[in-house]
């Protein structure tokens, strides 16, 4: 006779109070215990939460049913079905297929986001759980260190079936709290690739590279092998820095050595010796191939770090003064390698006193000098390694958000006017001499309030090597860039809950990290009414200079996150591509797109190049990288339904903006399979960007544009199409601001001619008043030029002086010099603000509204279109010659609403027709 035993399962749900009614279900029979292929006829046996009949602890978010099976060798199959925010009754398996189970695994358990699961975590009042995968090592320990830098403890791990380590502390995390921790196997240790919080990179102090000749400041690779410059080779200075300091009288860098002895200014001549730049003439050749590429791309070398050197504003006694660039303080010191293990500290005086000299000796104790926010709290010894990270914080996040819920100032994606910036350049230094952070940020949602956007898609801020950089090279993906946290008033950050009292205690200021810098910008964003977007990065993850990459080590020589089936790596050209084929690595990015929206509170997400994941390497690879894109967009439907998802993806498969159960067979023979839905709510459309690109520099036929723009090419519907003329990519690149490309210059002054400009504005309109969910890229709106070029660092940065001249559009040619530039700046801005102030106040210009084409004549270089919608239709007129052209309207009556042409915008106040280079909108009447 066959025997019956209890089968509990067990569905952890994180404890999200909004997932509710969760009922089981499988391939058995629950009254006969027998195996049934028909699922019991989708009947569902409920699940506890209450403490009873299984369930151990009641409301902790843990759910389990026990049902009595026959114990013959075979497989099941089960899942769950609750109630979460996409809607009841939802299938809760992330996962294509169902979940499995043999007669032998007497508790199945499923949790479906590990987040509060894997990391550290308190649990209840004081206990402690660190956890992590790695499912190649046998042992695995957690190191904790004091806060002077010692081995405070080493506890052995516990492996878990799954390939997960754990240890549970029942007490301790008040003794713990702000102690830093590591994993360690074997001989290799590293910081936990989950901490939201780690001790930080070298405060103050960054490593950097700087063209010999140029003195600009480059970046960290060898680009050599694809006809670029190859930086790595170039000279190392320390760059220094305080922030947040602008009503300083003066700052000071001390530089002392091992014993503490203040280096005088020739002892430091005679250890770092003077800096200098190489002429072209006496540079070797590889310096001057890096020289000719430079200036063959016209990047401008004006910015120069080296205007910052420290010798010239050294006093005798060794004092560096450093120079004010905006808000703060900074000086660069050459021969950075002589710099390693010697000590460092800033003095900021301010209304004529020394900041944190408590006893007014004029100088600073080791205890005064760790309690100012600008010096390291850590460590005084200069690291040959200031951009890495040292160690994993004990820590968690008290902040609350108050504005979570707070209405924005449009929910509606097809409404959606998204401008696209980099935390760390935006609106900054023009040489980037002194990088963006948050509060920044913050400071500049005025200008952003008056130009008009509502939606904000930041590029990547979680943390990364350095503290400069695009943040596509991620080393932690939980944890903020540290670069952008900043100084805050002490007891402003204790009434947000972002330092506790004893943090607070006796300072003036406190210093913001990296995760609670996004969380407080973000918060005063909706405040606002903007919606926030983050940028991640799933193809790949870092490996440049200066920076970590815990997932590398996480079970030693194994290379677990990166080896596809054990045997090899899949690299792409930015670095290894992880192997999403093991379910760890598939959930490390589940939760962490649950992270950016949970914890973070982000209205959506932008992924970068996921056709990495889907459409490269073997069937395998595309697979499972297809497979983890539809479990991220599953989980995300079940924890904020609605969050806005953005694909940047050129693979032109429909598919990637495509429902769950649309799937469609590709390839041939032995390489075909089937592609699926994978469930993002948009794709940036390329096709419009290099059409546009093309008509701006004279290449395309107003035919071919006019498909662009009204043909949803390669997505279903527009309202999956994100459209755009600029990017970070287009434009640090491939230079391709539009003003440039009509140009046909990277020069200032040829951009910033009346045809150009002109030619700018049309592209523009047809960005913003054309079909699609329309994009903007940081400093369009403002005719910028800057470079940004990936790699040179010094190029990120904007001039910004024109916001601060009182100067009239109309009258620009009139003017000269820096008045001329700022009044075309200032047309240019004007533009775009009353550009998509009538993209929101028409129906016909939503991204769904309907667009049909108007005329085309390629002999001219004309074309219209009209939006209709809500009742109401507009006219877009557009010439992209160097001639004014006539361009039919539709029959009827039509009023002109709007002219790129208009002198308040730069124009020329063409009557009649329209101007060169030039866009009319109408509205039917």
């Amino acid at each position: 006779m066959e025997t019956r035993a209890p089968f509990r399962f067990t569905v952890d749900t994180g404890a999200r109070a909004e997932w509710t009614n969760l009922r089981l279900k499988g391939s058995f029979n629950p009254t006969t215990g027998e195996y049934d292929p028909l699922w019991n006829g989708g009947q569902t046996i409920p699940m506890r939460d209450d403490g009873r009949e299984g369930d151990e602890v009641a409301g902790d978010g843990v759910y389990t049913a026990t049902v009595s099976l026959k114990t013959e060798p075979r497989s099941y199959e089960w899942g769950v079905v609750a109630d979460t925010k996409a809607g009841p009754g939802r299938w809760l398996p992330l996962q294509d297929g169902n979940l499995r189970f043999g007669a032998e695994e007497r508790n199945p358990s499923y949790t479906p986001i590990t987040n509060h699961k894997l990391g550290v975590h308190r649990r209840g009042q004081d206990g402690v759980l660190f956890a992590t995968w790695a499912p190649a090592t046998d042992e695995l320990a957690v190191e904790i260190f004091k806060r002077d830098g010692s081995l405070k403890a080493r506890h052995a791990m516990e492996k878990q079936p799954d390939g997960t380590f754990k240890l549970e502390l029942g007490q301790g995390w008040s003794d713990l709290e702000g102690l830093g921790y590591r994993f360690a196997t074997g001989d290799i240790a590293y910081s936990d690739p989950r901490a939201r919080f780690l001790q930080g990179q070298q405060r103050g102090v960054e490593r950097i590279f700087v063209d010999p000749v140029l003195g600009i400041e480059t970046g960290w690779y060898d680009d050599s092998g694809k006809g670029g410059p190859n930086y790595a080779d170039n000279p190392t200075w320390g760059r220094f820095t305080v922030d947040d300091r602008p009503e300083a009288d003066k700052v000071q860098l001390i530089i002392k050595d091992e014993k503490g002895h203040q280096l005088s200014k020739s002892e430091l001549l005679q250890r770092l010796g003077a800096p200098r730049l190489l002429s072209y003439e006496e540079a070797p050749p590889k310096d001057k191939q890096d020289v000719d590429i430079l200036n063959r791309w016209g990047v401008d070398s004006d910015a120069k770090v080296t205007d910052y050197q420290w010798l010239e504003r050294t006093a005798e006694n060794g004092a560096i003064e450093l120079e004010q660039v905006g808000n703060a303080w900074v000086t660069t010191v050459n021969n950075f390698p002589a710099l390693a293990g010697l000590r460092y500290e800033f003095r900021v005086y301010e209304n004529g006193r020394l900041v944190g000299d408590l006893n007014g000796d004029g100088q600073l104790s080791k205890a005064e000098r760790v309690r100012t926010p600008f010096n390291d709290p850590l460590s005084d010894r200069i690291s040959n390694r200031p951009g890495s990270e040292r160690l994993s914080l004990i820590r968690e996040s008290k902040f609350a958000f108050q504005h979570q819920d707070a209405p924005r100032k449009t929910s509606d994606p097809s409404r959606f006017v998204i401008y696209e910036l980099h935390v760390g350049s935006f609106m900054g230094s023009k040489d980037n001499a002194n990088p963006s952070n948050f509060k920044d940020l913050m400071h500049n949602l005025d200008y952003l309030e008056e130009l008009g956007v509502n939606t904000l898609e930041l590029m990547p801020f979680n943390e990364f090597g350095g503290k400069r950089d695009w943040g596509y090279t991620p080393d932690y993906y939980f944890a903020g860039a540290e670069a952008y946290g900043f100084e805050l008033d002490a007891a402003e950050a204790l009434r947000k809950g972002l330092v506790s009292p004893r943090e607070a205690e006796g300072r003036e200021t406190v210093w913001v990290h990296g995760l609670e810098a996004i969380k407080v910008f973000v918060d005063e964003a909706h405040r606002r009414g903007f919606n926030v977007l983050g940028d991640v990065v799933y193809n790949h993850t870092s490996g440049k200079a200066d920076a970590d990459n815990p997932m590398w080590e996480l079970d030693g020589d194994e290379r677990s996150f990166f080896k596809w089936n054990g045997q090899y790596i899949s690299n792409t050209d930015w670095g290894a591509k992880p192997n999403f084929g093991a379910d760890g690595v598939k959930q490390f990015f589940v939760d962490n797109a649950v992270q950016q929206l949970e914890e973070l509170g982000l209205d959506g997400i932008r992924f970068d190049f996921t056709q990495v994941l889907h459409d490269t390497g073997t069937n395998q690879e595309k697979w499972e990288g297809m497979q983890t894109l539809r479990m991220i967009n599953r989980a995300i439907d079940h924890v904020r339904p609605g969050a806005y998802t953005v694909a940047e993806d050129f693979s032109r498969s429909w598919l990637v903006a495509a429902d769950y159960d649309r799937s469609s067979w590709v390839g041939e023979n032995e390489h075909r399979m089937e592609k699926k839905g994978m469930g993002f709510d948009a794709v940036w459309n390329d096709r419009f960007h290099d059409d546009m690109i093309d008509a701006l520099a004279g290449r395309a036929s107003m035919d071919r544009l006019m498909e662009a723009l009204t043909r949803h090419v390669d997505v279903e519907s527009w309202s999956k199409a994100v459209v755009y003329t600029h990017s970070h990519d287009e434009v640090g690149n491939s230079g391709q601001w539009a003003a440039r490309v009509a140009a046909g210059s990277q020069n200032t002054e040829e951009t910033l001619k009346p045809l150009p400009r002109a030619l700018a504005r049309t592209a523009a309109t047809l960005t913003l008043l054309g079909a699609g969910v329309p994009m903007l890229f940081q400093g369009e709106e403002f005719l910028d030029n800057a470079d940004y070029k990936h790699g040179v660092t010094a190029t990120w940065g904007n001039d910004m002086s024109w916001l601060g001249r009182t100067v009239d559009p109309a009258q620009a040619e009139s003017l000269s010099g820096d008045e001329r530039v700022a009044a075309l700046k200032r047309g240019h801005f004007n533009f775009y603000r009353d550009l998509i102030k009538l993209r929101g106040s028409s129906p016909a210009f939503t991204s769904t509204s309907q667009i049909r084409p108007g005329s085309v004549n390629n002999e001219e270089r004309t074309l219209s279109y009209v939006r209709q919608g809500g009742g109401e239709e507009l006219c877009v007129l557009a010439n992209f010659s160097d001639q004014p052209r006539q361009v039919p309207l539709p029959e009827g009556n039509w009023k002109l609403v709007l002219s790129s042409d208009d002198r308040q915008y730069g124009g020329s106040g063409l009557q009649g027709g329209v101007a060169p280079g030039s866009a009319l909108v109408y509205k039917r009447v």
